[in-house]
């Protein structure tokens, strides 16, 4: 199982239902939050359903990304998470020192990410 949201303040979903067909066609049964969805949602949410992946995404990074992806990353606990989305890349520092993880590369190099995440070998 795979949970997808999209992170506190962001309205974007239609990178996060692309995520989702993906790791759906990949072998993931998926369920989206969809749009804003803040830490302690997703934390119940998590404690409710035991995903195995938690994907967030993101399009323009958050003012302060260092409290939020700590937020996220106490919620989350020892679920494998990573971030994704157009504003992945300036958030990979906030998302790291939180214990999650940034897929910025959506090439060839996707399906070897989530096959390893089909075999719970989440790395940054």
């Amino acid at each position: 199982l795979a949970l997808l949201a999209c992170v506190e303040g962001e309205a974007h979903v239609l990178g996060l239902l692309g995520a989702a067909l993906r790791l759906s066609a990949n072998g993931f049964r998926v369920i989206t939050l969809g749009a804003a969805t803040p830490p302690e949602a997703l934390g119940a949410a998590v404690r409710h359903m035991a995903p195995r992946l938690v994907g967030l995404s993101v399009t323009r990074a958050p003012t302060d990304s260092t409290q939020l992806f700590r937020a996220y990353g106490k919620q989350l606990r020892s679920t494998p998470w990573v971030v994704g989305g157009r504003g992945s890349d300036k958030t990979a520092g906030a998302v790291a020192k939180s214990g999650g993880s940034t897929a910025v590369d959506t090439g060839p190099a996707w399906a070897s990410q989530i096959n390893s995440w089909l075999r719970g070998n989440i790395s940054p």
